[in-house]
């Protein structure tokens, strides 16, 4: 797996600086964006006027490690409990998802091309860290 530097929270809150990865499908799995787009006032602005943005978007920021709540024995919980709840995704789709942070992502850097299958999976509730699909 990679060294650690500079890791990126593939499940981030919508703040300026973060970047976009995608948006939330109607089937509520997570539709990647070619090209990242680094979020701005304006975007928060614009897309926030009907709330609850994470459940709509996917967003990127750097991980913060022990200073977020699902840090756990020196690795993301997120990733690690979709893995648990959700052990034959890979099986059934071992293809990687296109991704603009796989290089600099926590979980891939983690838990290897079994987190890019679950990826697609997880929407970032604004009131509590995450929603297991």
């Amino acid at each position: 797996m990679q060294t650690e530097v500079n890791k990126s929270c593939p499940s981030s809150v919508a703040q300026v600086g973060a970047i976009l990865l995608g948006v939330i499908n109607d089937n509520g799995s997570v539709g990647y964006l070619e090209t990242p787009v680094e979020i701005d006032e304006d975007f928060l602005t614009t897309a926030g006027e009907n709330a609850a943005l994470e459940r709509r978007f996917r967003f990127s920021s750097k991980c913060v490690k022990s200073g977020c709540e699902q840090w756990h024995d020196g690795k993301c919980g997120v990733i690690e409990r979709m893995i648990d709840l959700n052990p034959d995704w890979h099986e059934h789709n071992p293809s990687l998802p296109s991704c603009s942070i796989r290089p600099t992502c926590r979980w891939y850097s983690q838990e290897g091309a079994k987190a890019c299958s679950h990826c697609p999976h997880v929407v970032t509730n604004s009131l509590s860290p995450v929603s297991l699909v």
